[in-house]
């Protein structure tokens, strides 16, 4: 029951500022009058996230959706 209303209190707040912005080392232009929110993660669980070896930036699904 705790993770479910967790898991609905960070929606709300995903949805209240009107986005999310991955501090990852990723600059990315903030709408006028948008609020930063940084977002952790842990890049060492593929295909969700992780380092790729080439570019050395953390890719992968979580990091896509961060970014939408």
């Amino acid at each position: 029951m705790k993770k479910k209303l967790l898991s609905v209190l960070v929606v709300v707040m995903v949805i209240a500022t009107g986005g999310v912005v991955f501090a990852g080392g990723q600059k990315q232009e903030q709408p006028a009058g948008m609020e930063k929110l940084v977002v952790a993660t842990d890049a060492t669980w593929p295909p969700m996230e992780f380092v790729d070896e080439n570019s050395k930036e953390i890719v992968g699904f979580d990091i896509d959706l961060m970014n939408a």
